[in-house]
């Protein structure tokens, strides 16, 4: 079984470390990657999105529910890093069809817990919330 709290944190101290060893290019080097990962993709094709990807913290998937999740990612931190400045910001709304699928695939259990793991825990309460919302 994994152990999804040590896990949490063994990802946080990788990415300490990044970001202490990147300093002021952390942003440089994310726009960096996310534009490799992008060339990469743009040249996919349809037998090409069935292509195993890894995550951190949800294990191997095919390429297209982790293009699903990155979307996920890049917007529910957007959101949540700008309503703490601006409250009355809202979600991309172009975002919002893929949040309430990974929703409704994450509430189904199809990619929570990360493979290998138990559904012991709860699902995320992103995916909750969307699927409340809709």
């Amino acid at each position: 079984m994994i152990d999804v709290a040590a896990l949490s944190a063994s990802n946080a101290q990788r990415d300490i470390v990044m970001r202490e060893r990147l300093g002021d290019a952390l942003l440089d080097a994310f726009i960096t990657q996310y534009d490799r990962l992008g060339q990469l993709l743009a040249q996919f094709g349809p037998v090409d999105w069935d292509t195993l990807c890894w995550h951190a913290r949800q294990g191997a998937m095919p390429a297209r529910e982790y293009v699903d999740l990155r979307i996920q990612e890049l917007a529910i931190h957007d959101w949540d890093i700008r309503v703490a400045f601006e409250p009355e910001h809202h979600l991309a709304p172009e975002s919002l069809p893929i949040l309430v699928n990974w929703g409704r695939r994450t509430r189904r259990g199809t990619t929570w817990p990360p493979a290998g793991g138990t559904r012991e825990g709860p699902a995320p309460k992103v995916a909750l919330y969307f699927l409340s919302a809709n």
